[in-house]
């Protein structure tokens, strides 16, 4: 018994040691680089970044806060020699476009935060989590090869996954795969080339409150869709790749239409409340992110009239009338 109270009164100052001595360090003002920002600090440090581009590769700290400048103009490039960025237990990031990588986060047997971000034309998976649990909340996720959103075996009663944008991906917004549980929210997904959500058998993904819309399709058989999703045109305040803001226009239906009666899509609010029942409710950001705008990324996007299913009323078409797709389909243009 004393040594169990000993332990805990341990850990619990270790823990007001971090908090009391945390500090922060400012990149290229007191390291050059990330990277090199990363080697200076522990548990509980925040490393801010000024707006730039940072051609590297960067892998989180375990309760390391990572924040960019503006998430418009604060850039790491991977230069297509890995992901761009690796995630890592407890870290988390937030105000930056994370492009050209093979992935432009990974994920593997971890358990980030990742919100507030641009994820665009990386190689890969806009975010790639395999057997985590991440958080992922209030992100543009444009123009990758591959999915917006990959998930491999995520299986956790509080793994959320909300209020993203994720448009014209190169195969499906978000993929579920494997056995699994995940929750998403709150996420509009628009023009991807194949599927707006695609799941595995094995994997229960419950989708709530999601606009899928003007994907080639909206969703396979194995996607859990509700009435409380819906399939309207979110009316974006610039879709445009050279002019990329994806918070949604005064007169849209995205408004108030979320679980807990938030924004479908970016919301600048307070959290959702009651997000799991183990689980405190995700808390703002200290440093605040302005909404994406005017951003030109590097990367060749059809028009939202190349993908042809999932428009119309105000929920998806039934799962079990989506078709398998031939290997004949041919463009819609």
């Amino acid at each position: 018994m004393k040594h169990s109270v000993s332990l805990g009164f341990a850990l619990g100052l270790a823990v007001l040691t971090s908090a009391v001595y945390a500090k922060t360090i400012v990149v290229p003002t007191q390291a050059p680089t990330i990277r090199e920002a990363f080697r200076q600090v522990d548990y509980g440090d925040t490393i801010f970044v000024k707006s730039g581009v940072y051609n590297e590769n960067v892998k989180l700290n375990q309760g390391v806060v990572l924040a960019g400048e503006n998430p418009n103009t604060t850039i790491i490039d991977g230069g297509r020699r890995g992901p761009t960025v690796l995630g890592e237990a407890q870290g988390e990031i937030f105000g930056f476009t994370i492009r050209n990588g093979i992935d432009g986060i990974l994920c593997e047997n971890t358990t980030p935060k990742i919100h507030d971000n641009i994820i665009m034309d990386n190689h890969g998976a806009g975010i790639g989590a395999y057997i985590s649990q991440p958080h992922i909340k209030n992100n543009v996720i444009f123009g990758n090869r591959w999915s917006g959103i990959l998930l491999y075996g995520v299986n956790a009663q509080n793994v959320w996954i909300e209020n993203n944008v994720i448009v014209r991906n190169g195969y499906s917004g978000v993929s579920a795969l494997g056995p699994g549980r995940v929750n998403l929210r709150n996420n509009i997904m628009v023009g991807n080339h194949e599927y707006g959500l695609f799941v595995d058998q094995e994997m229960d993904v419950r989708s709530n409150n999601n606009n899928i819309w003007h994907n080639y399709y909206p969703f396979n058989q194995y996607a859990k869709v509700n009435k409380t999703n819906l399939s309207l045109d979110p009316l974006f305040n610039s879709p445009s790749p050279f002019s990329l803001n994806l918070y949604c226009q005064k007169e849209s239906p995205m408004l108030g239409r979320g679980e807990g009666k938030v924004d479908i899509g970016l919301y600048n609010g307070a959290s959702v409340p009651d997000q799991s029942p183990s689980s405190s409710s995700y808390s703002s950001p200290s440093v605040t992110t302005p909404a994406p705008a005017s951003v030109a990324p590097a990367v060749e996007t059809p028009s939202p009239s190349a993908t042809t299913s999932g428009g119309g009323g105000d929920s998806p078409a039934d799962p079990g009338k989506v078709k398998s797709k031939s290997k004949s389909k041919k463009s819609t243009k």
